[in-house]
């Protein structure tokens, strides 16, 4: 048990270093987690959002149907960030109230989309099943 002899110093700098690349492997591949000021940089990029649903709406659209938002911080039109569920999913998600103030991540792409009410952009992305929410 020498420590500045050499075989305990020795095993202690094996240890410190395979530490050492362990940490470096995960800072170097961790996912990240956007939030909203990010947004202009992880459109059309398949990306980690955690934010808090802060409405949900129904809309009935001229061509697709019925869908529904889950705008995320704050209602629509102040939201940035939203989740749209096509008339074709609508079914998967029996209670998509209970959404409502609870923080969720998803996990996909976002798209970005000019409002209609010229207010600037919207980042959206599509989801068909309640298990595309973590």
């Amino acid at each position: 048990m020498i420590i500045f002899g050499i075989p305990m110093f020795k095993n202690f700098l094996s240890v410190l270093a395979i530490c050492s690349l362990l940490t470096s492997f995960n800072q170097a591949y961790a996912e990240t987690v956007y939030v909203e000021k990010d947004f202009p940089d992880a459109s059309g990029k398949k990306i980690t959002y955690c934010g808090t649903i802060a409405q949900t709406i129904k809309k009935k659209l001229p061509y697709s149907g019925a869908v529904i938002f889950l705008n995320f911080e704050r209602p629509y039109p102040h939201t940035l960030v939203s989740l749209m569920i096509p008339n074709n999913s609508i079914r998967n998600f029996p209670n998509v109230k209970a959404y409502l103030g609870k923080r969720i991540c998803v996990k996909g792409v976002f798209y970005e989309y000019d409002r209609d009410d010229n207010r600037g952009k919207i980042y959206n992305m599509t989801i068909s099943s309640p298990s595309d929410i973590h």
